[in-house]
């Protein structure tokens, strides 16, 4: 199945304030999610549906949309911050 990843405005402009080289790795790993999802996603089991990709210290947050394959951003940001707003998964 081939993958994809969509954000939202809100979160790409998020994207466009964090330095650049930490931008074009999260743009390679959700742009190239497919080679990534065994060894760099882990499913959050504690809040359901939400997966979360590891790019160097960061963390993108991801949603299933209704489309196979598809997940859109629900958030990013570096490791030690991002799950404060949500449960921290045991695989990470």
């Amino acid at each position: 199945m081939r993958r994809r990843v969509v954000w939202p405005p809100a979160e790409r402009a998020r994207l466009r304030r964090v330095h650049p080289r930490v931008k074009r790795e999260i743009n390679a790993a959700t742009k190239h999610i497919d080679g990534r999802w065994r060894a760099d996603v882990k499913l959050l089991e504690d809040v359901g549906e939400l997966y979360s990709l590891k790019v160097g210290g960061w963390r993108v947050i991801l949603r299933p949309l209704p489309e196979p394959g598809a997940y859109e951003v629900e958030a990013f940001g570096p490791r030690e911050v991002i799950y404060e707003n949500y449960p921290r998964s045991r695989d990470d």
